[in-house]
């Protein structure tokens, strides 16, 4: 969980330079095993894909992807699962006569069995409305499948034309909420000729339903004298703008050949509509417009690989295309601020979804595709008692910028700040504390995707302890440093921090040193440092060495002189504050340790009254020690 808290810190310090982070595009699959496919949107703008694919066997796969297009969840199913609809963080789906609920992880969350064997399910926002063809029933579920209304709807069985008693075989509907919460209903209806000697047509059927009751305020049949196919079996085929509905069907010959098609308006209370004849749109190119609403209201229309705007003359507006490859658009879904586009790639001969701004804009990187670019710590070294991080650039215009992490009390790492590609490829931690204990950093880098890398190997500083023992020999002990290749600790030594000349050196195995000739009743500094076999390159400097903190003999004679005697700690029991007084405490430091033994706190004591906070400890006895005493005090937090 760390991991992605630190995240959202590192998206939220780069954010504001950075458009465009709820556009993606996906490959999922090959063209040879595309079939139907569902999008939608989920709670905090993460977005549903789902695809049916149709290769030896049919198998449903279901995504989960964050705004940034990276994919959460997936599951794959075998079977055709018929619909699916998501409400906040719930999914439900439907297959044969069972129904589903799921969570973001795809994981089912509750199973309902005995639903009407129907061809077509639907769900619309805290209710499931299900349209059975064979029996050409309408019903209305809540979010636990218990039914709140039902209906059966009336068509003609026998339909009349041509001299011909056409039959009604079966039919297919689409369904969306105006408004006012009512729902209207658009079932199309296939009427077949008996001797199969014509070519199927079509009729169609509106209802506009009260949503709580499920009466019928108005309908409207309309019989087509000709052949036709039907497009607007899903509600993305069907738009609201202007009080009118829209939709488009298209006409065929009795080869079933495609001779043109017309888009149908019509007031949402049924008293009128129109039909107007898109023959002429794009040069007589007669199919593959398909309609669906805009966020703005407008309806657009999609044909081929293009998007179009109109007037009321069916003049067009503007247009658009997604990708500058051959590809074909088969499908449209609305989302929160944008749209979710599957498309056919016939240059690469994939399936892509992509998700698009309002505007038809995406970020057209793969949002899935490997992380292949270098980076890592080159080395983190003490400056004036702060760790300075230092990577080298990699140079890849892949790269934005970097996040860096510091590890924490817990063993996860929280992220500190995002260094833009175009900035110095170093950050000296202000919050760090190298002479209290060695500090551990890592780094990721952002992509043109906004997406973050892994995180990289870590490398641990270098923490030079010391005391001076019963002859005035001065005893140094460091941790080793982790993240780089090297063969020799250098131990320096000096008068001041800031003229230190080399004492003497030893291997990298050894991680302890007795400076047996330390002159008496002069403050002596150390530092610990090792020069790597590859050195560093940032933007600001080439660093051929890694230093440990500086340790003085001033803070070790303190320290050697402390005893339990030497402090008192009050109150004690406390349920929050610890007070420690003593004459000794500058620059002393303390540990706290659970009864298992584990370090739950440390910090360094700096005046002679020094206030230690326990809020954050649960209750319970822990040890306290300070300095190198070995005797630690027993304190107890409420």
């Amino acid at each position: 969980m760390k991991k992605y808290f630190g995240l959202l810190v590192c998206f939220i310090s780069f954010s504001s330079i950075i458009n465009g982070q709820s556009t993606w595009e996906n490959t999922f699959y090959q063209y040879n095993s595309q079939g139907p496919s569902q999008s939608f949107q989920l709670s905090n703008n993460d977005c549903f894909v789902h695809n049916y694919s149709q290769g030896a066997s049919v198998t449903s796969t279901a995504r989960v992807i964050s705004p940034n297009g990276v994919v959460l969840s997936e599951k794959s199913i075998a079977g055709l699962w018929i619909k699916f609809q998501g409400i906040g963080d719930r999914i439900y789906s439907f297959n044969g006569q069972t129904a589903y609920k799921l969570n973001k992880q795809l994981d089912t969350v509750s199973i309902h069995t005995g639903l009407p064997n129907a061809s077509n399910r639907y769900l619309i926002e805290s209710n499931k409305f299900v349209y059975q063809s064979n029996g050409l029933s309408l019903q209305c579920l809540d979010s636990n499948f218990s039914t709140l209304w039902s209906k059966t709807t009336n068509i003609p069985l026998n339909y009349q034309s041509l001299g011909i008693n056409y039959q009604c075989y079966g039919g297919t509907g689409s369904i969306l909420r105006d408004n006012n919460g009512d729902i209207i209903f658009l079932g199309s209806y296939l009427y077949e000729d008996p001797n199969y000697l014509l070519a199927d047509t079509t009729s169609i059927l509106l209802l506009r339903i009260n949503g709580n009751t499920g009466s019928t305020i108005d309908s409207l049949y309309i019989g087509l004298n000709y052949p036709s196919y039907f497009n607007g079996n899903d509600a993305e085929c069907v738009s609201i703008h202007n009080n009118k509905l829209s939709f488009i069907n298209k006409k065929v010959d009795y080869n079933t050949n495609i001779i043109g098609q017309e888009l149908f308006e019509i007031n949402l209370d049924f008293s009128n509509h129109n039909i107007q004849n898109m023959s002429n749109l794009f040069g007589g190119f007669y199919q593959g417009y398909q309609a669906f609403q805009g966020i703005n209201n407008n309806t657009y229309f999609f044909k081929s690989d293009s998007i179009y705007s109109f007037d009321n003359n069916l003049n067009v507006i503007n247009s658009w295309r997604l990708i500058n490859n051959t590809y074909e658009i088969l499908k449209v879904d609305t989302v929160l601020n944008g749209y979710i586009f599957k498309i056919i790639d016939y240059t690469d001969n994939n399936i892509k979804f992509i998700r698009t701004d309002i505007n038809f804009q995406h970020n057209s990187c793969n949002s899935n595709a490997p992380f292949n670019e270098d980076y890592s710590v080159c080395q983190v070294t003490v400056n004036n008692n702060h760790c300075n991080v230092i990577w080298e650039e990699s140079g890849s215009s892949a790269i934005l910028g970097y996040c860096v992490y510091k590890e924490n009390a817990l063993g996860s790492y929280d992220s500190l700040t995002y260094i833009p590609v175009d900035s110095l490829s170093e950050y000296l931690d202000l919050s760090s504390t190298p002479s209290v204990s060695s500090q551990k950093y890592k780094i990721t880098y952002l992509d043109t995707c906004l997406r973050e890398s892994p995180l990289s190997n870590f490398h641990r500083t270098i923490h030079l302890t010391a005391n001076i023992g019963v002859n005035n020999e001065v005893n140094l002990i460091w941790t080793s440093y982790v993240g780089t290749n090297y063969n020799t600790y250098y131990i320096y030594r000096g008068t001041s921090p800031n003229n230190l000349t080399v004492l003497d050196s030893v291997s990298s195995s050894i991680l302890s040193y007795t400076d047996f000739n330390a002159p008496v009743g002069v403050n002596l500094y150390y530092e610990i440092i090792i020069q790597p076999s590859n050195t560093c390159t940032s933007t600001k400097s080439i660093y051929s060495s890694i230093k440990s903190n500086t340790k003085s003999t001033v803070e070790t004679n303190s320290i050697q002189s402390l005893s339990v005697n030497d402090y008192d700690i009050y109150p004690n029991p406390t349920d929050a504050d610890l007070h420690i007084n003593s004459v000794y405490l500058k620059n002393q430091q303390y540990t706290i340790f659970d009864i298992m033994g584990i370090k739950v706190s440390e910090g360094q004591l700096n005046e002679s009254h020094s206030i230690i906070s326990l809020k954050e400890l649960s209750s319970g006895s822990y040890l306290l020690l300070i300095g190198n005493n070995n005797i630690p005090r027993r304190i107890i937090k409420k």
